[in-house]
Parts: C-alpha cells; structure tokens; sequence
C-alpha cells in the first residue's frame, strides 16, 4: 500500500515538474522572440516631415531619402511606455526603419505609427505589448511591411489604411483583439503567418481590390472576415482550426476564392448578404458545422470545382437564391447539402458515388417540405488540381 501511495506521488510531483518546465521553455521562447541582442537603447522617435530626417537625429543614421539610398533607422530598442516608439507623419522622402526591437506600450502607445506617409519600408521589426504593433493611417501609400514579428498587443498587430500597401513574410500572433485589419486598396498581403489572436486573424472594412495569397491562418476566432469589400482575390491562402468561420464575408461582392485549403474550422465559408462571389478549386473539409453555408440572402454566388467533405453538411442555403452550383466533389458529409430557399442550381456535382438517376436535394421552404434537383449527377469524381 506504501508503494503504491509513494508511487502516487512521484507521478504527481513528475507532472508538475514537466508543466512546469514547459511553462519556462515557453517563456524563453517569447523573451528570446522579443529580444534583439544587437539594439541599441534610444528614445521614442517623432518625425513630422522631410526635413526631420536628419542623419545623426531622430534615430536616422543614414542615407539621402532616394529610392536607392533612403533614410534609415536601424538598430534600435525603444521603449514605447511614454509615447509611440516610431512616428512619421506627413512625408514622401523614402525612408526605411529595419531591426528594431519596440515593446511596452500596452494600452496607450504603438510600437510604429505612420500618418499620410508614402515611399516607407518596414524589414525586421520585433513590435510587441504595445496597442498596436504597426498602425498605418490617413491615407499612407507605397508602404512595405516584411519579415517582421507582432506579437501579444493589446488592439492588432497590423493596422492598415491607404493604398498600395505590401504585407509579406510577417508573423502575427498572439494579439489580444485582431492579427491584421485591413481597411486598404490595391495591397498585396502575401506569406504571412497570422495564429492564435484572440479574435480575427486577417479583416477588415472597405478593403477593395487586394490579393490574399500563401497566408496561413489558423487558431484565432474566424480566419478571414471582412464587411463591404470587393474584387479582392484569396488565392492559396490554409485557413485551419479557426473557431468560427474560415471565411466569412458581410455584404461582399464581387470577390475570388481559389485553390484555398479550409479546414477544421467551425464553418469553412461563411456568407452573409453576400452576392456575385466566385469560389472555385478549393478544398473545404472537416469543418465542424457546415463547410459552406449562406444566409442573409446572399445571392448570384458561384461555386465550381471545389472538394467538400467531410462536414455535417455540405452546403447549407438557409436564406440564398440564384446561386449556381456546378460540377463540385460533394461528399463524406453527413447531409450532403440543406435548404430553405429557391431558386439555387444545382448542375453536375459528383455526390460521393456514380448515379444513373438525378440527384434530390432535400430541403423546405416555410416548413414545407421541398426538393431541388441536379439532373445530370457527374458518374466520378473531378480531379480538381491543386495550384
């Protein structure tokens, strides 16, 4: 009986010790992440114009504020508890701010803020526990933000309005409301890995015209969510263990989903007064409740030569018309599909098994029970390419 008490024990203090050890590793981790060992101490930097860009002040040590040669700040570790750590406002001199290390400014203060800026460049940049970890406003433009960290602030990790704005190679985790909020036009947003922020991984309103490609996100509330935005592209883009939706899109149109993996999300597409959409070539499956589901009469979509499995339902049109359904894999869902709505086409879909006969599509409308119908059910499965 002793033994097996001590035996207890030791399996209980092994526990500990190993939570314990994980707990520290983790928090080296960060520290080590935060860190650079190369930054210099300075002061929170203000530039308000051209002419403050002086070699010597201001943190620039060098350049002449060309394209070739532009003004650089380099190398610094500010502490942004009083003030935001960088802020540029009101210039078109181009400028470069690259292996800094700016942390703690918590609720009040960004790590980097640019106001009605153009022609910046953002390269190795830690920015962590501020507000936001980059904030740009008031029409910035021609602005790169790349191979840089924003982890643990308080609002998002990347704030962006303007225009022709490039955010590419970033890691963007751990922040307290969103990863990246978007209210840009004609951006790239391109190989970021944006995981576990609290709400949204990559949203916005009025982002019109971007391209979303090679991003991961994952682990944060939904993946993709954005209002009012249209011709965007969302192109090879793996959205995966999101709690909510993989996508979701409000009052959108005239928006290309592509060759996306969606995956083990809540719902995999989610659409809501959404219209004239194209999602084509993705693989949505595995996700929790529906792998496409529209409502809030979110009409004219077109979905073609996607894979979508493995879900309890398929597709699922609570409040959706005029929607074309062609030549999609529909299969391994507990309810290949579901409505409540009409008229919707449902047009060569392979359903999990070759058909001699036109596929039902059970469903009701006003509680009544109704059918829609593919007449010509594909005999095997399209071989949908990945990109």
């Amino acid at each position: 009986m002793h033994k097996n008490v001590f035996w207890k024990k030791g399996l209980v203090i092994g526990i500990i010790c190993m939570f314990l050890l994980t707990i520290s590793q983790f928090v080296i981790g960060i520290k080590t992440l935060n860190n650079n060992a190369d930054s210099t101490p300075h002061e929170p930097i203000y530039i308000d114009g051209n002419n403050d860009f002086i070699i010597g002040q201001n943190g620039v040590i060098l350049g002449d504020g060309t394209l070739d040669n532009p003004y650089t700040i380099s190398g610094w570790e500010i502490n942004a508890s009083a003030a935001d750590g960088i802020f540029i406002r009101n210039s078109d001199v181009y400028f470069l701010i690259e292996n800094c290390y700016i942390h703690d400014g918590k609720s009040e203060y960004c790590g980097i803020v640019l106001k009605n800026a153009v022609n910046g460049e953002i390269n190795r940049i830690n920015s962590n526990i501020n507000r936001k970890g980059i904030d740009l406003r008031d029409n910035c433009k021609k602005i790169s933000i790349s191979n840089s960290s924003f982890h643990n602030n308080y609002y998002c990790g990347i704030h962006s309005e303007g225009s022709l704005i490039k955010i590419i190679n970033n890691t963007v985790s751990y922040n307290i409301q969103d990863g990246v909020d978007l209210s840009s036009c004609d951006s790239i947003i391109e190989g970021n890995i944006v995981t576990n922020n609290i709400h949204d991984g990559i949203g916005g309103n009025n982002a019109n015209n971007n391209t979303y490609i090679n991003n991961t996100v994952s682990s944060n509330y939904r993946g993709f969510i954005f209002s009012n935005s249209s011709q965007n592209i969302f192109l090879s883009n793996n959205l995966s263990l999101n709690s909510d939706s993989g996508i979701f899109l409000h009052s959108c149109k005239d928006n290309n989903i592509i060759w996306n993996t969606i995956s083990n999300n809540g719902q995999g597409i989610e659409f809501t007064y959404s219209h004239d959409n194209y999602i084509s070539k993705n693989t949505i499956t595995s996700n929790k409740h529906y792998n496409i589901w529209f409502y809030g009469w979110s009409n004219t979509n077109t979905i073609e030569y996607n894979s979508i499995s493995s879900s309890y339902i398929g597709i699922f049109f609570p409040e959706a018309r005029y929607n074309k359904i062609l030549r999609n894999n529909i299969k391994n869902n507990e309810l290949s599909a579901n409505f409540q709505s009409v008229p919707n086409t449902w047009d060569k879909n392979y359903w999990g098994r070759p058909r001699l006969f036109p596929k039902i599509i059970f469903g009701t409308i006003l509680f009544i029970p109704w059918i829609n119908i593919d007449w010509n059910p594909a005999k095997e499965p399209y071989d949908i390419p990945s990109v």
